[in-house]
């Protein structure tokens, strides 16, 4: 089966001042153009945004804002898909943005994930073999794309 890891660079035209800068931020710190990591498992988009994790329906890929990364896995996706159920209207967290991107102190919230962080738990989840080794809240987008391009 392969799923797929969807790298954000490309900003939306309706999105405000704060939410660029902040992105931009974290290109600037990661030295990378990514700024956002989420992830397509069969028909479903899995994301953690600075509202929460949240699962929707499949929508078109956009080859202009994102850069998507085939992984194969060979694991029960309904066992993945049913941990990311568990996970959804979980709170962002900015406390391990800050702790542990930020500063290199590997300090987060236990109950509140941020958006690579999910992707890496997803794959571990999918025994997938570079992300067993990693803690998942030390991994910017900018890893996920020096791990997985």
């Amino acid at each position: 089966m392969i799923i797929k890891i969807a790298l954000r660079h490309g900003f939306s035209e309706d999105w405000t001042r704060w939410s660029k800068f902040q992105c931009q931020a974290v290109q600037w710190w990661t030295k990378s153009k990514y700024f956002h990591a989420e992830m397509v498992i069969g028909d479903k988009w899995v994301g953690a945004g600075f509202d929460g994790v949240a699962i929707n329906e499949l929508r078109a890929l956009n080859d202009t804002k994102w850069d998507y990364i085939d992984v194969e896995v060979d694991c029960n996706l309904r066992e993945v898909i049913e941990y990311a159920e568990s996970q959804v209207d979980k709170e962002y967290d900015w406390k391990g943005i800050i702790l542990s991107q930020v500063f290199d102190f590997g300090i987060h919230s236990e109950d509140k994930v941020f958006c690579s962080e999910l992707v890496i738990e997803l794959l571990q989840k999918m025994n997938n073999l570079p992300a067993l080794e990693l803690e998942a809240n030390r991994v910017s987008p900018a890893d996920l794309g020096d791990i997985y391009v």
